[in-house]
């Protein structure tokens, strides 16, 4: 190891780490609690306090993310829910954010060194929509966590089987398993590449067969580890919810059975140019996959396939979330492939690196700390977000800070907020009527209305409630999730009417 390389070795893991608190730090501290995240914290504290875990199989929730992230704040230590989210969040960071940018790390220094390493993990480490979602106390980056330790585990075992790296990936399967249910594609995954890679002089009946043991091993692995949280009613909870369907909203269209084209969408608009670019490498890359010595590309390229595959037939289509897992994948496989491009001309790796590094820099400090709700240029930026998008992919309810600085700039008396969220008003210090406890008198009233995007485009509403309201120009935007509307305006006090009117 060149010296140069010992120093990016050493440095790289706390930089790194460092990086992830700064960017959650700065999205946690301007944001409140999201939907998904006062569920997650009544689940705890219900488990925690009284042992009941019914909700998690009512859910489908698997039970690692929400013991790792709410632990702490379901013991009754802090008073009030703010405090609580802010707790779990800080827990988030700690136990699943730094340690995911790690694992891409460290798994790529072993594949093409410390310094592509460095990079690609300083890559994912600046993805808006992988802070946000490490940031907040959910499901979604302990997933794409786990998935990661298993893939790794995987690779190594086809590199060199042996009954030491076999269980290591059944207990890397199994807890993929417990973090959330859908990592029953990685069971496909596994099956996949144990049959295609796994010793390949052997006979493909024995292939088969040790894929198979091996899958159905994870399996009874992860049922055996979340038992006491109802795992097959929750993984028939998450079946049944991807058979029905669920409201969601597409380019101005509402609907319960979603679309397949839907993630692909959401990646392409809620993707930077860094990891657009990284994707189409990456699928340069696998059209190599059945070149020799390639096994990390394959594993990569069968994950990222099932993962958006899977997405693709299902019928929940709610948030970029469900495939965040293609990031990391596609940053990696661009890594090793530019490495191998370039063996005879390591400057064009360094300046790629280098510029890939600065580009994805400039776009997270741009976007800071609104990273839930990026959107790149091609979508016309997180502005327009809401003509594609809605829900997590731009407005989860995280923006009640923002929401209580813009009232009180206007110097509102008696707001009324429609708001995307769970979390309750009072905790951020918001002083405002929630529209469905508004009465009629209040809403003749009200001196201004605040609206979630969400809510605007007709998402999670009755009847498109403010559909009148989307003709109208808003007072300001505070952030890409709300729009504020001045209700001393004759056209706004009219559609505070029509709203009300198809709310009945």
């Amino acid at each position: 190891m060149t010296s140069a390389s010992g120093i990016v070795g050493r440095a790289a893991p706390f930089v790194l780490s460092a990086l992830v608190v700064l960017q959650c730090g700065r999205f946690i501290a301007s944001t409140s609690g999201t939907a998904d995240e006062t569920w997650y914290l009544q689940m705890a504290e219900a488990a925690i306090h009284g042992g009941d875990t019914a909700e998690f199989a009512v859910r489908g929730v698997a039970p690692l993310p929400i013991l790792l992230q709410y632990a702490l704040p379901a013991a009754g230590l802090l008073p009030d829910y703010a405090q609580k989210i802010l707790l779990a969040r800080m827990s988030a960071v700690a136990l699943i954010a730094v340690p995911l940018v790690l694992v891409v790390y460290f798994w790529l220094a072993g594949e093409a060194g410390a310094g592509p390493a460095a990079a690609a993990a300083a890559v994912v480490a600046l993805s808006p929509s992988v802070v946000a979602h490490s940031a907040i106390a959910a499901t979604d980056a302990c997933f794409v966590l786990c998935a990661l330790l298993s893939l790794w585990a995987l690779a190594r075992y086809v590199d060199r089987p042996s009954w030491s790296r076999r269980l290591a990936l059944i207990a890397a399967g199994a807890l993929a398993f417990s973090a959330k249910y859908s990592a029953v594609e990685l069971l496909g995954v596994a099956a996949i590449v144990l049959a295609w890679m796994d010793r390949p002089q052997r006979a493909m009946w024995r292939r088969l067969g040790t894929a198979g043991a091996i899958a159905v091993s994870i399996a009874a692995a992860g049922i055996a580890v979340t038992w006491p949280f109802h795992p097959i009613a929750g993984l028939q909870s998450q079946i049944n919810h991807q058979r029905l369907g669920h409201e969601a909203y597409l380019l101005g269209q509402r609907g319960n059975s979603g679309w397949w084209y839907y993630h692909p969408i959401a990646l392409a608009v809620k993707s930077t140019y860094v990891e657009l670019a990284a994707c189409v490498v990456a699928l340069a890359a696998f059209g190599g996959m059945f070149r020799p010595r390639s096994t990390v590309t394959r594993v990569w390229g069968v994950a990222a396939a099932l993962v958006l595959g899977s997405s693709m037939i299902g019928h929940v289509s709610i948030g970029v979330r469900y495939v965040l897992l293609v990031v990391p994948l596609a940053v990696m496989t661009a890594t090793v492939w530019l490495m191998h491009a370039t063996e005879r001309r390591r400057w064009i790796a360094l300046a790629t690196g280098l510029a890939a590094v600065a580009a994805q820099a400039a776009t997270s400090v741009a976007i800071a700390p609104r990273y839930l709700s990026y959107f790149n240029g091609f979508a016309g930026g997180p502005m327009n977000g809401y003509r594609w998008l809605a829900d997590s992919n731009l407005d989860w309810g995280q923006d009640l800070p923002a929401m209580r600085r813009a009232l009180a700039r206007v110097g509102a008396r008696e707001p009324i907020a429609s708001y995307f969220g769970t979390a309750p008003l009072a905790a951020y210090g918001v002083n405002a009527w929630a529209w469905e406890i508004a009465g009629p008198d209040v809403k003749a009233r009200t001196d201004w209305i605040v609206i979630s995007a969400t809510h605007l485009v007709g998402l999670y509403v009755p009847n498109d409630r403010f559909r009148a309201f989307r003709a109208l120009a808003p007072f300001a935007r505070p952030t890409p999730a709300l729009f504020l509307y001045d209700a001393s305006r004759p056209e706004v006090k009219a559609a505070i009417a029509d709203a009300t009117a198809r709310g009945q």
